[in-house]
């Protein structure tokens, strides 16, 4: 998997709750920067922030598991589709019935024009 794939793969699993993010402290932040310096590698659950210019920060952040197991999260995800479902649903219901009333409207506007 490239690394913009797997950054993407993060970003997706902090926005919806599946992995913990927890910023460096400042003591953390000199000794990563001092590993990157050195061209070291840094620890499987290190990023670095980056800029706008995809360039690093030198800002580190962790990521944590949030101790669900698959099934959990398997669960979770479900869930969270079903609402998602649900909403999409009750969208559809919304502007179907908007179109009808607009078209009854303009029938009963026509056939009073007509008389």
């Amino acid at each position: 998997m490239s690394k913009e794939m797997k950054r993407e793969l993060r970003k997706l699993r902090l926005k919806h709750d599946l992995i913990e993010k927890t910023d460096c402290t400042p003591e953390e932040n000199s000794a990563f920067s001092e590993i990157k310096a050195q061209q070291g590698i840094l620890p499987e659950n290190v990023f670095e922030y980056l800029g706008d210019d995809g360039t690093g920060k030198g800002t580190f952040y962790k990521v944590s598991d949030t101790g669900l197991t698959d099934a959990e999260k398997e669960e979770y995800i479900q869930l969270k589709q079903s609402r998602d479902i649900a909403i999409i649903k009750n969208c559809t219901v919304f502007f179907t019935v908007l179109a009808a009333l607009g078209l009854t409207l303009a029938i009963l506007n026509y056939i009073s024009y007509m008389m």
